[in-house]
Formats: structure tokens, C-alpha cells, sequence
């Protein structure tokens, strides 16, 4: 199918079959008289096909986000030292193949409501236009073998069949495997996704998780939830501003994606996310100051997390530079987190160590500058998705006093990403 997003109602009447599902898709109807049982089912993830599913940008835009850097998350430098040097079944998404990749969307589906009261199924699309569909009409236009011919294209269901008092009692978003591929497709090359209208529930992240990939396991659990808490032993859990980072470079083997669902948003001013591509600063660095670029990544740092969660306790810590290069010597991850560095690392003198400093102010700058730098208020019900070893991402503070923010956090392994981006394009190609 062309669309992106597909509803099913069921119908029932006194004089008809118990109930009939039609099938609503890129405004028009089609689809067999099949009994849809579950309203819930896929919960959050679900909504991936039928959500505002595109790139933070695209996403941010119609909410009224000025946006003019947008490009600088789709940076070709960046992708290009992010797939150099791999063999032909191993090479990542490059931005020239996203693009080609992509159609023109067609209008796809935001929202959908029952108007029980006016007999009436609202649908909410994607450009924030609203349109209403009387169930009387809906019914007379089932596209379902038993009541449309396709080959005439003639009804067979007769009026005498057909009354007002036709009801609806059930309605869901399936998902679409060509919406999922532009999430992935999204993620791979612009490094960050959000997805909307996820209900605004604790645990949705598990079912979201199911439908793209596998979670990883932290010291902090699978998921974990991001509130104000008395004696914190991570600043993630206060209201003070976050310095931009990647998460968990303490770790070996540090989550590649990073799933961050909101339940509910600060009301007030502040607490507005920041992402910064590191792979552009990285390789701005490289090119304005190599000898700043070669000191950040060939100085070990050591970083260091020591808490408990859950009553568990945890002490880790990972020694890694800042730009992690492969043996090719591209970046692979860049390593950046302010509150877990420890006091010591790997430097042969004083006079190094502040060449390091100096070294990591330019970095510093480059991530904050203004064409590379990215700030948004996300709203209740989105979910971020984005590259942990690539974007940065910060949080400006704000104040517990005057309301909750409560966010869920969860990672997911690359490779079951890039695996699902594969299967589906071989899938749909066939």
C-alpha cells in the first residue's frame, strides 16, 4: 500500500452482521469485513506507523520550532566518516541513499477519535487538518468483498440493509512496515527521530522497544525513570541544567541508542532539550585544529558512575578518549560527559594536561555552536530516539517546584536496528 497509516472500525447494527471493520487509508476506504478484538494492541508502538513519524526536524517544524539548522543534523561529512572503510554488506544508510529512498509522503493519519454522540469517526492528519466521517457513511462504504465488487466497482450492500442507528465499538491504528523503514531509515542518517502521540503512560518504551529492537541492560535497570528525587546519585534526577553529553561512557561497551519517552513535560519554562551532532564538531575540530582533534583522541580519560538503583549498588568506570576512533580512523563514538570525568587522566605532563583543557574548550564550542546545535521543547506523549555514540544531548534547567517532569529511559542495540532497516527494505522491495 501507498499510505502510511491504516484504521480499522468495527461497526454493528440490529440489522446487520455483528460487526464489520473497514479499513481507512490515505483517505479513502478499503479492506475485508474482518472483527478487529483488540483496541490496544501494540499500545505505543502502534502509533510509530500513524504518528508524525520523521526526523526531529520535520517533526518540530509544525509545532511552530524556527528550525533554519536544520541540515546540520544531516551532515554528509559526518556520515561519511561514519561509513568509511566497510565492506559492501556492512556499509550504513548513507544521506544520498535516504534520500533517493524517499517518496513524497502522502497525507498520513495523526490521530483518530470516536464522536459516539454525533455518530461520527474524527481523523486528525498529519498536516494538522480535521475531518469527520458519519458512520452511516462509513458502513454504506465498506470496500470489503461482501459489500463492494471490485471489478465494477458497484456496492452490493443493499439500502434495505443500511440504518442510521449503525454504531461503532471499536477503533485502532495497525501498523505499516514502510512508515517503521522511514523511522529507521531516519534515525540511521540523521541521528535523532521523534515519534508523537505515544500515551502518556509508564512502561510504553517496553512495548516501542518490542516493535523496533531489543533493550540493553544498565546498572540503572532496562528502563529507568527520570524524575526530581530527594539525595540523587545522578543529576539526571534533579532540576539542575544538563551540560551536553552522551550517555554511559563509564560503560565497556557504552549503548549505541538511546529511547527517551516523555509521560509528561514540565509545564513551565525551562527543562528544553539540546542536541548537537558530535561527529560534525569532531570533524570541524580535525579540520580547524588537528593537533586539538589528535589530543582528544589519543588522551585516555577516565569516566566513573558510583551509586545505587533499586537497592542495588554500582561502581563503574571505563577509560576512553573523547574521540574514539576505529582502526581505519574513523569516529566511531565520541565519548563527552562532564558530570562522570574524573579528576585524573592520561596526560604526560601539567603543560599537556592544559593543552587537553584548551583542546577540550574547542570541542566544547563547537558542540554549542549556533549551526550545529538544536534546541526543543518536547511535548507529553513524544518519544526521542536517537544515536548515542553520534548526537549529544543536553538539558537547560528548570524549577521542580512549580510541576512535574517525568520522563522514561531505556537503550536499544545498533544492530537489531540496522538488521530490522535491512529485512524491511528487502521485504518491501519484494
Amino acid at each position: 500500500m501507498a499510505s502510511d497509516a491504516e484504521i480499522f472500525a468495527s461497526f454493528s447494527t440490529k440489522d446487520i452482521s455483528p460487526s464489520v471493520s473497514l479499513e481507512v487509508c490515505n483517505r479513502g476506504f478499503l479492506s475485508a469485513c474482518v472483527r478487529v478484538k483488540e483496541v490496544s494492541i501494540m499500545l505505543a508502538a502502534r502509533r510509530l506507523t500513524w504518528a508524525r513519524v520523521r526526523s526531529a526536524v520535520a517533526v518540530m517544524a509544525p509545532r511552530g520550532h524556527s528550525l533554519p539548522q536544520a541540515p546540520r543534523l544531516l551532515n554528509n561529512a559526518a556520515c561519511a566518516l561514519h561509513t568509511r572503510n566497510r565492506t559492501a554488506w556492512q556499509k550504513a544508510l548513507t544521506a544520498e541513499e535516504f534520500t533517493l529512498s524517499q517518496t513524497k509522503p502522502g497525507t498520513t493519519i495523526a490521530a483518530v477519535n470516536l464522536l459516539q454522540d454525533q455518530k461520527m469517526l474524527q481523523v486528525r492528519w498529519e498536516d494538522s487538518s480535521v475531518e469527520s466521517y458519519p458512520y452511516i457513511w462509513l458502513r454504506d462504504n465498506c470496500q470489503c468483498p461482501n459489500c463492494y465488487h471490485p471489478f465494477s466497482q458497484a456496492r452490493r450492500v443493499m439500502l434495505k440493509d443500511l440504518d442510521l442507528s449503525v454504531a461503532c465499538v471499536d477503533v485502532k491504528v495497525l501498523h505499516d512496515d514502510h512508515a517503521l523503514l522511514t523511522f529507521l531509515e531516519s534515525m540511521e542518517v540523521m541521528g535523532v527521530a521523534v515519534v508523537s502521540d505515544v500515551p502518556c503512560e509508564k512502561d510504553q518504551i517496553y512495548s516501542f522497544a518490542k516493535r523496533i529492537g531489543r533493550l540493553k541492560s544498565t546498572p540503572y535497570g532496562e528502563t529507568f525513570n527520570m524524575q526530581t528525587r530527594m539525595n540523587p546519585n545522578n543529576l539526571a534526577f534533579t532540576d539542575d541544567c544538563l551540560d551536553m553529553h552522551t550517555d554511559l561512557p563509564c560503560l565497556a561497551a557504552k549503548p549505541e541508542i538511546q529511547m527517551l519517552h516523555v509521560i509528561k513535560e514540565f509545564p513551565g519554562e525551562g527543562g528544553e532539550t539540546m542536541l548537537s551532532d558530535g561527529f560534525t564538531a569532531a570533524s570541524k575540530l580535525k579540520k580547524n585544529h588537528p593537533e586539538y582533534f589528535d589530543m582528544l583522541a589519543k588522551t585516555l580519560v577516565d569516566f566513573v558512575d558510583v551509586g545505587i538503583e533499586d537497592g542495588v549498588k554500582f561502581h563503574i568506570c571505563w577509560r576512553a578518549p573523547v574521540i574514539d576512533l576505529d582502526v581505519g580512523g574513523s569516529i566511531r563514538t565520541v565519548n563527552w560527559h562532564q558530570m562522570s570525568r574524573d579528576s585524573r587522566f592520561q596526560v604526560s605532563s601539567s603543560e599537556a594536561a592544559v593543552k587537553w583543557y584548551s583542546a577540550a574548550f574547542a570541542f566544547r564550542d563547537l558542540l554549542y555552536d549556533a549551526d550545529n546545535l538544536v534546541e526543543l521543547k518536547l511535548q507529553s506523549g513524544d518519544m526521542i530516539v536517537f544515536d548515542n555514540l553520534r548526537v549529544m544531548h543536553g538539558r537547560q534547567e528548570f524549577c521542580a517546584d512549580q510541576g512535574e517532569r517525568w520522563l522514561q529511559r531505556g537503550y536499544l542495540e545498533g544492530d537489531s536496528l540496522r538488521s530490522l532497516r535491512r529485512v524491511l527494505r528487502e521485504d518491501i522491495a519484494a
